[in-house]
């Protein structure tokens, strides 16, 4: 294309704000986002960049875009799927599949308050079945259990397998 092909293509600034009914500086922002394509110096290949604009006319309709970049278009879609998060737990509040947390406290303050009971007793309860036990034994089986109790409150000394864990969701899920 000749220089004289461009120009009779061209259109200024001014041109293509009437025709889009924008202003001039509106202009120079689509030029720096390439939608307005620059020819020369303050004209502009009108075809070229009418086609542009309509593209990106469309793309913000269709909400890809945001009028102030992509960054609206994030945070709506970080506020749409925080809403439908939100929908799920209230369905699921209101289908008693979730339970309240103080209620869930205090169901496992009094399950592990019996079990650390039973656990603290049971040096007891193995020394009336086992009577030849010695002194020495029964406190090696007193320290074995407070240890144990030690280090199950400190989640020490076991890890979670897989196989625990998908225990722990079959459980959950029934």
């Amino acid at each position: 294309m000749t220089k004289s092909e461009a120009e009779r293509r061209g259109a200024t600034s001014e041109q293509l704000a009437a025709l889009w009914d924008c202003d001039t500086r509106q202009i120079e922002r689509l030029a720096r986002r390439g939608i307005a394509v620059r020819i020369g110096r303050g004209r502009y290949d009108a075809p070229l960049s009418t086609k542009n604009y309509i593209a990106h006319l469309r793309e913000q309709a269709a909400g890809r875009v945001g009028v102030t970049g992509k960054d609206a278009v994030a945070a709506n879609i970080a506020f749409k799927e925080s809403q439908t998060r939100l929908n799920d737990q209230k369905f699921k509040k209101e289908a008693g599949e979730l339970i309240p947390v103080e209620e869930v406290r205090t169901t496992w303050f009094g399950i592990m308050r019996t079990v650390r009971q039973f656990v603290l007793g049971l040096h007891n309860q193995i020394a009336f079945e086992v009577p030849t036990l010695t002194a020495h034994d029964r406190k090696a089986i007193t320290r074995i259990c407070r240890e144990g109790l030690e280090d199950a409150a400190m989640a020490r000394g076991f890890t979670i397998t897989p196989a625990d864990e998908a225990e722990i969701t079959e459980g959950v899920a029934k």
